[in-house]
């Protein structure tokens, strides 16, 4: 049987959509997690859906059908086996708010997720295979809580601790470097702080690394861009060794 109001699944798993759910075009919420569903066709017909739930099942290729959810606030497809999201999805979701893609397979977003920078308030992409940091999520200025646990990333951008929405942001299990996975465990204002000190630290150390560069190349023949480069190298490790134990102290 399936409410007006609210579709959720029963104990058998399924492996297809229900056409009893497709043809009730007035849910605002459907719960279809711990199924064996693949594809999601028709799933467009349910244009009133505000909660949609595909959470633990097979879904490997994102159902683009999503786009046609305008009034959509919460969506999940955690733990899937998703690869890849098509650009054009998230254009058309400015109300969505709370985005769960943790335990897939990916390694980029689409661009167009920017387009609910408005509204997305919560974002989980921990257990995927991030390299580097998605960059439409500094686009996210309504964003409250982040996590982007046991990726692959090394480097977090200055800039996603820049606003005033980050209220929450998990990144254990990264092998980061900048910040340190240290100070990261500290939480938001620890890593402000350490790129802070970084900013102000690098600024009155240009000087001196620029002397040691020029000087450097002259007296020993060796190409001023490797002298450089060597010179910054050894200033970065050094500098951010010393703020990391002034973090930690």
């Amino acid at each position: 049987e399936v409410k007006r109001g609210e579709g959720r699944r029963g104990k058998q798993r399924l492996r297809v959509l229900p056409s009893a759910v497709l043809s009730n075009p007035v849910l605002e919420s459907l719960d279809l997690d711990r199924n064996k569903l693949k594809h999601i066709a028709g799933i467009s017909k349910l244009c009133n859906l505000k909660k949609l739930i595909l959470s633990k099942n097979e879904i490997v290729d994102f159902p683009d059908e999503i786009q046609s959810l305008v009034y959509l606030e919460k969506l999940e497809l955690n733990q899937n086996q998703i690869r890849v999201i098509p650009e054009g999805v998230f254009s058309h979701l400015s109300r969505l708010k709370h985005l769960r893609l943790n335990n897939n397979r990916l390694c980029a977003l689409p661009r167009d997720l920017a387009a609910c920078q408005g509204s997305l308030q919560y974002l989980n992409l921990s257990n995927n295979l991030f390299r580097a940091f998605p960059q439409p999520v500094l686009q996210l200025t309504s964003l409250q809580e982040l996590h982007v646990q046991n990726n692959a990333l090394r480097q977090l951008p200055r800039e996603l601790f820049q606003g005033q929405s980050l209220k929450m942001f998990k990144a254990n299990g990264n092998p980061l470097k900048e910040p340190p996975s240290e100070v990261c465990a500290g939480g938001i204002q620890q890593i402000l702080n350490y790129f802070t000190q970084l900013q102000d630290c690098s600024g009155q150390e240009d000087k001196r690394v620029k002397t040691m560069f020029l000087g450097a190349s002259c007296t020993s023949g060796k190409s001023p861009a490797s002298v450089g480069f060597f010179s910054w190298l050894a200033f970065k490790i050094r500098l951010t060794g010393q703020i990391r134990k002034q973090l930690l102290a």
